[in-house]
């Protein structure tokens, strides 16, 4: 369970309007983070004396103490949903959030998470707190996946692939598959497929595939007494010899002393 010094709630909902010029104008901001995710209609926000109109699909989001200006007009029908924030956790968050406004679409999924999010914040059952701390934590990776695609230009149809590609290779990293073998899963050059594959998890295919053996190795190590030997061969290592190099290249200790941890 996440704690609240890491993440917590301090707000959400979502607002219908119509028929009234209403909106938020904090010249100091606020102590946390605000998220505002614009559904429907027009939100114009002042960005350093210049009124941006900010159109359905797009997403706010608002650091501690800048100021927040922004106002729905009466004649524009809009909707949109908002979560006030703060906890340890969240400078690293948004560490690569360069920017303040983002599109990301029309998005179901987006919008049921807010949606679900909201409930739980409103009806408050039996450890809610958690939920909405996990419903933010999905909102915030939809909302980076979102962006890359778009930026990148990637298409959903490219994240998918890439996904099942993802899922291919963990229940297959046992096995000797190379890169081209994947490469051709998908109907593409293996110069295409890795850069499509490294936009989407930001690494290279190979060391995506590492990272498994990396991981299942571990959990080898900490939960069984198989022999180095035999973990090297399960985990599709080439060798006791090269299992024990990749973990001290990569965990920092040898895997006999990474088993002593848990013993």
């Amino acid at each position: 369970m996440l704690s609240f010094d890491y993440l917590h709630i301090n707000s959400c909902g979502y607002q219908d309007l119509y028929g009234i010029d209403t909106g938020s104008f904090r010249p100091r901001g606020r102590a946390d983070y605000h998220l505002l995710y614009i559904t429907e209609g027009v939100c114009f926000v002042n960005f350093n004396g210049k009124i941006v109109e900010v159109k359905a699909g797009c997403i706010l989001l608002f650091l501690p103490y800048e100021i927040q200006d922004y106002r729905f007009k009466a004649e524009i029908r809009s909707r949109s949903y908002y979560i006030h924030f703060d906890g340890a956790v969240c400078p690293e968050l948004f560490n690569d959030f360069t920017e303040r406004l983002y599109y990301v679409g029309k998005n179901n999924h987006l919008e049921a998470l807010f949606s679900s999010m909201t409930e739980e914040y409103r009806v408050k059952l039996l450890a809610w707190e958690s939920a909405c701390q996990g419903y933010l934590l999905n909102i915030i990776s939809a909302v980076k996946r979102e962006i890359n695609m778009i930026t990148s230009k990637t298409g959903e149809a490219s994240c998918d692939m890439i996904s099942r590609i993802c899922r291919e290779m963990h229940s297959s990293y046992a096995k000797n598959v190379s890169v081209p073998e994947y490469a051709s899963m998908c109907n593409l050059s293996e110069s295409r497929f890795s850069h499509l594959f490294k936009i989407n998890t930001g690494v290279s295919p190979v060391r995506y595939i590492l990272n498994i053996r990396i991981e299942k190795a571990c959990d080898l190590l900490e939960n069984t007494d198989l022999s180095i030997a035999s973990i090297s061969e399960l985990t599709g290592m080439q060798s006791q010899h090269y299992l024990s190099r990749i973990f001290k290249k990569y965990i920092g200790m040898s895997p006999s002393d990474y088993r002593k941890k848990f013993q």
